[in-house]
């Protein structure tokens, strides 16, 4: 169950959250079978970009990020194959709930990530028909951005009308590419677990998901018929979540609402030792979307094979 070799096939390998905790993650089987699988399917040349999904650590401490890049560069990519990502939570605000400001602010993680000129969100185009947005949340987690949904913005899966503005523009200059928004968070009742527990999208009192509020992002999202895929982590989802992946409709779009899973840890187990070492393939073709899960730490890919067609 290989990913897709067709002509006009894009494979973008999302890795969930991590969560390095100290240097010593560096040389962490876990994650270190992790790198050595994707570098090669990476050689295979069956990647043509990689993201990471934010929570590259756990109390966003200099060490932490600095365990992240080290294991990052441990992952051999063939030339013009890029290796981004967005930062979650955890990046920001250190893991506390609720701070009062962030640990690290996105202009700062930015800068951690070495972005060119320091800016949070990201477009990377692939081939001739692929655009990926690469979403941060909005840049204040201290003002009282939402109120009466359940949750503070310092949870920072947060976007305000300027980030949706943003991706209005981004998706409405490139109505000929097929655009995929990769966010932390996953969109409200989309993914796993469904039992309404921590981690759960599904919780009702929207602690765990994207909000603007949410309304303000289906119509953001249905207002772009090139829209084709959502991507997130935040809830360490199982591979065999029944909702790991989803088809989802705002308005007439029709889309991917994907969870990126964990190499690290899956809910409700969290314990890092039995669960898979899974990353997540997207693969966008012309006319649908598929989504494989792999198992990186016996380097198979895991059935079934998900398809959402618009």
């Amino acid at each position: 169950m290989p990913p897709v070799a067709a002509v006009g096939a894009v494979n973008v390998l999302a890795i969930g959250d991590v969560h390095l905790s100290d240097t010593a993650w560096v040389t962490s089987p876990r994650l270190a079978r992790c790198a050595e699988d994707i570098s090669r399917m990476a050689g295979r040349g069956a990647l043509d970009a990689v993201v990471q999904v934010g929570d590259h650590t756990s109390v966003a401490s200099t060490a932490e990020f600095n365990a992240y890049l080290a294991w990052k560069a441990t992952v051999s990519l063939p030339a013009g194959v890029p290796f981004e990502e967005i930062p979650g939570n955890h990046d920001l605000t250190g893991g506390n709930s609720p701070p009062t400001a962030d640990v690290v602010t996105t202009a700062q993680w930015a800068a951690i990530m070495s972005r060119a000129g320091g800016v949070k969100d990201m477009v990377v185009d692939l081939g001739d028909r692929v655009r990926l947005l690469l979403l941060a949340p909005t840049s204040d987690s201290t003002g009282t951005l939402s109120t009466g949904v359940g949750f503070t913005a310092a949870t920072r899966t947060y976007l305000d009308a300027t980030d949706l503005a943003w991706c209005d523009a981004r998706m409405d200059e490139v109505p000929d590419r097929q655009c995929v928004i990769f966010f932390h968070a996953p969109l409200f009742q989309t993914q796993g677990p469904l039992d309404g527990s921590a981690f759960s999208s599904y919780d009702t009192a929207g602690r765990w998901v994207a909000h603007a509020g949410t309304s303000t992002i289906a119509a953001m999202i249905a207002r772009h018929p090139n829209f084709v895929a959502w991507v997130a982590g935040h809830s360490h989802t199982l591979t065999t979540e029944v909702d790991a992946v989803k088809a989802k409709t705002y308005g007439t779009v029709t889309f991917a609402a994907v969870a990126a899973c964990s190499p690290s840890s899956a809910n409700p187990d969290l314990g890092r030792q039995n669960n898979r070492i899974a990353t997540c393939l997207l693969t966008v073709l012309p006319d649908r979307v598929e989504v494989r899960y792999r198992d990186n730490g016996v380097g198979q890919w895991l059935s079934p094979v998900h398809t959402v067609t618009p």
